[in-house]
């Protein structure tokens, strides 16, 4: 299997009646990102597009080149904080955002989530997103 792949994973919290703040406080785990809800999406442009949800999110922070174990350490997080999870996704969506970007044209973009894995993370209701970056070819 061509190791060229390089991939990320985030762990997604949108919340229209709980703020970022909030989140964070309930969990006490600190963001990599946050935004509070009637923000611009566009700091750039006050004006335009307000934020209808606030959006917590926290990196894997994993340098491996398997998204399987960016995926299991978001996993051990949420285990390691399961009531708090399980009380707040009453209220919010969560999900875990990857992705995946592959450096070679010939890799097929593929990865291996194990049943195990995929077991732990039936403990709160959440959707995983992967979303493919094709690589760029040099011209």
């Amino acid at each position: 299997m061509n190791r060229t792949k390089s991939c990320q994973a985030s762990l997604c919290i949108l919340s229209e009646q709980m703020s970022a703040h909030e989140i964070s406080e309930k969990l006490e785990i600190q963001p990599s990102e946050f935004h509070e809800k009637g923000t611009p999406y566009n700091k750039s442009r006050p004006g335009g597009r307000l934020r209808n949800a606030a959006s917590w999110i926290l990196d894997s922070g994993s340098i491996s080149d398997s998204l399987e174990e960016h995926i299991e350490e978001l996993a051990s997080i949420i285990e390691s904080k399961i009531d708090e999870f399980q009380e707040i996704a009453k209220i919010t969506k969560i999900d875990i955002y990857c992705g995946f970007f592959p450096k070679d044209l010939d890799d097929q973009g593929e990865f291996f989530l194990d049943s195990n894995l995929l077991k732990r993370l039936t403990a709160i209701p959440l959707d995983i997103i992967v979303v493919l970056y094709p690589p760029h070819k040099d011209i």
